[in-house]
């Protein structure tokens, strides 16, 4: 991980309904990167990138709930028509941006290729703790995979990029030792 990209969290709150964390993605580098600022669920019938609802995909294991805004690899296991890809945001170098999230709870499994609809009637909330991160590539690769500019259904303007090689996506990360309601 390159530690020139820093991820703090600013304010957490756990309520009953929902836990909010607002934190600060800083390039303390020399060069820009191009961070996730939003996940994309496809296209509309006219190219243009339709948001994702859900402001990161969770991924549950023992240890807790991995809230990730990034680039999902498609499983070997499952066939897709489309891959998802995230849109991306230029931040210079010795710059920051405010993240928000949002996030219903209690939560439950979600990535853009889980095609079950989770059954949580049947699940009972476990406390877990929970962690962040958010994908960046470094510019000089990103700019190397040809990205499209695009604006978004909402608006939104960023880039999309269709020929990335995954391993060049790094990512800022954090932990909190607070547990969230977890359904799994």
């Amino acid at each position: 991980m390159d530690n020139s990209v820093a991820l703090t969290i600013q304010k957490s709150e756990v309520a009953a309904d929902s836990l909010r964390i607002r934190a600060k993605l800083k390039n303390n580098g020399e060069v820009e990167i191009y961070y996730v600022a939003h996940l994309c669920s496809g296209w509309d019938d006219e190219g243009v990138p339709i948001l994702e609802s859900a402001a990161a995909y969770r991924v549950i294991t023992d240890a807790g709930v991995q809230l990730i805004r990034s680039f999902i690899p498609v499983p070997s296991d499952v066939d897709v028509e489309v891959v998802q890809y995230p849109l991306f945001v230029r931040l210079n170098g010795g710059e920051s941006v405010d993240i928000h999230f949002d996030l219903p709870l209690p939560t439950y499994p979600y990535t853009p290729y889980d095609f079950e609809e989770f059954d949580k009637d049947s699940a009972t909330p476990t406390p877990l703790a929970w962690s962040m991160e958010i994908g960046y590539v470094s510019g000089r690769v990103f700019l190397a995979a040809n990205p499209e500019e695009v604006a978004t259904t909402t608006g939104e303007k960023g880039f999309q990029v269709f020929s990335l090689d995954q391993s060049s996506i790094q990512a800022a990360k954090h932990s909190s030792t607070t547990k969230i309601p977890v359904l799994k």
